[in-house]
């Protein structure tokens, strides 16, 4: 797991466009995520003037720059999982064994067929739901998977914008090629992979997205400027807490496979299902 201690904002000035800005990080000084931020910088300024977007330089290849609000260690002191608090206001569980996949279902497209398919329902008219075909064949594969590895388990849960699928029956490293092609097999979002390798965890939101329970996303930058700012996020977690007491950030929908867990995969599986109330019926 990759949580640098040190974060540090710098520009490179060396072309006549003007200066190029980045964030650099480090686990020895803030001198040195200075000089990683310069350095970075320099690379996105090469790469913008011969052409390239920035935007394939910028994400999924870096640490995630979030507060760690708590972490989890097992029996040998190793860092084993961390609750972090994402830039629009969500708690993440980043977790170095215990692989999650996410599988979008929805996009534009779809959203408009299930709208479409909701209106014919309304008239008397049989259609089938997309959302609902899109599921069904995705856990289908999954289930085949599972058949072909029987010491596999998997527990899938049904997410506003798709699934999430959480390994039960043993520990994955996020960098490992079984690991990627297991992803890969399961229609996994390619940006939510590329962010594991970079972070070289894997992660699930625990709490519902705040414009989903009637409030706006936080905006924060972290590191925090001083402690005013951390004040103010800690009262927007407060409000955000209340409003998502009527909700849950995903279903539990069933455990697929082999039900024995490694016992320090157990933990962070209850964790999971506490915190995001997957099986509360919300």
């Amino acid at each position: 797991m990759n949580f640098p201690k040190h974060w540090a904002f710098a520009d490179y000035d060396g072309a006549s466009e003007g200066p190029f800005a980045c964030w650099g990080w480090s686990d020895l000084s803030l001198e040195d995520a200075e000089a990683v931020a310069r350095q970075r910088s320099q690379g996105v300024m090469t790469r913008v003037l011969g052409g390239d977007r920035p935007e394939s330089y910028l994400y999924g290849n870096k640490p995630v720059r979030e507060e760690v609000l708590e972490k989890f260690y097992n029996e040998e002191g190793t860092l084993e999982a961390a609750i972090t608090l994402n830039s629009y206001g969500c708690q993440i569980l980043n977790t170095a064994k215990l692989m999650f996949v996410d599988v979008d279902l929805e996009d534009e497209s779809s959203a408009i067929a299930n709208i479409s398919s909701s209106v014919g329902n309304w008239f008397g008219l049989s259609q089938k739901n997309p959302r609902e075909e899109k599921e069904k064949a995705a856990l289908e594969r999954l289930h085949d998977l599972i058949s072909s590895n029987p010491h596999f388990g998997v527990r899938a849960y049904r997410t506003k914008a798709g699934l999430r699928y959480l390994f039960t029956h043993a520990e994955y490293a996020p960098a490992a090629d079984a690991t990627q092609q297991l992803m890969s097999l399961l229609d996994t979002d390619p940006l939510y992979q590329r962010l594991c390798l970079a972070q070289q965890s894997f992660r699930a939101r625990l709490n519902p997205k705040p414009w989903r329970c009637g409030m706006k996303a936080l905006r924060a930058s972290y590191p925090y400027v001083n402690q005013i700012e951390q004040n103010r996020i800690r009262r927007w977690q407060s409000r955000h807490q209340e409003a998502s007491e009527p909700f849950a950030s995903c279903e539990f929908i069933h455990h697929d496979g082999t039900t024995s867990s490694p016992p320090a995969l157990a933990k962070l599986i209850k964790l999971h299902d506490q915190h995001t109330r997957a099986t509360s019926g919300l």
